[in-house]
């Protein structure tokens, strides 16, 4: 029999916080309400905003009955940079002229809610489907100033921000690996056009969690989400190609 510090394979609830080193890339596009076509942005090529850097994370899971259980879960990523562009960019109805020096500023927001359904729990694992919802919210803003001898005869400001909310199917595979030790791996997809959203959704994280005490867990996992769609919102109109990947430490909270 496992002493108190020995995770069980589920928990009644736990309260998670942590921080990760993610990494954002992809392209962008933002069609203007005038109609005028967006420049697909590479984040890093052209704006130099992706990359690396801190990420917090907030997690919260609740398991009422023996096989039922809610969670939500939020992580957030920002970054600046700046650039010299060498093309021209349409971004929001904005016109950014070639060898403009252009100050970029991203934020993304990842919030997830759901409910999973235990099919299979015991003592050493527990396999569980999911049903939910993730919302993705953008936030992207571009300006430049003069340069001399530049074609950007006069500052320029653009920015966008929308929430892009798509359900998800997934599961869960939690085992015990031995004492202190457990194995937990999650994943959800989506492919559909709903909600003026059109595209594919992935969302994993994989890791190991190691019981410090009988209430204190520490977490260590890859995680990763993927947003390829075309949207057609009135906050947001345009393509997007995000991939936000890293590594996560965490410390849980369990009951």
């Amino acid at each position: 029999m496992a002493d108190a510090q020995t995770p069980g394979v589920l928990d009644r609830g736990t309260v998670e916080i942590g921080i990760s080193a993610s990494e954002l890339g992809g392209t962008v596009g933002i069609d203007g309400s005038a109609g005028s076509l967006g420049t697909d942005i590479d984040l890093s090529r052209d704006l130099d905003v992706a990359g690396r850097d801190s990420s917090r994370l907030l997690a919260l899971r609740w398991r009422p009955f023996e096989r039922h259980e809610f969670g939500a879960r939020a992580q957030r990523y920002g970054r600046q940079g700046d650039k010299t562009i060498n093309r021209d960019i349409v971004f929001d109805d904005e016109v950014f002229t070639i060898n403009s020096r252009i100050t970029g500023e991203i934020n993304l927001d990842v919030w997830s809610v759901e409910y999973i359904g235990w099919v299979l729990a015991n003592e050493q694992r527990a396999l569980g489907l999911s049903v939910g919802a993730l919302q993705y919210r953008l936030g992207l803003k571009l300006a430049v100033e003069n340069l001399p001898g530049g074609a950007q005869t006069e500052p320029v400001d653009a920015q966008v921000r929308g929430d892009l909310p798509v359900a998800v199917l997934g599961a869960e595979y939690r085992e015990r690996l031995g004492e202190h030790w457990r194995l937990v791996m999650r994943a959800a997809v989506f492919k559909a056009k709903i909600n003026h959203i059109d595209g594919t959704v992935y969302d994993f994280n994989a890791g190991i969690e190691y019981g410090l005490t009988e209430h204190a867990t520490l977490a260590l996992r890859y995680a990763g989400a993927r947003l390829d769609a075309q949207t057609t919102r009135d906050d947001l109109t345009g393509r997007l190609h995000l991939d936000l990947t890293g590594l996560q430490a965490a410390l849980i909270w369990r009951w």
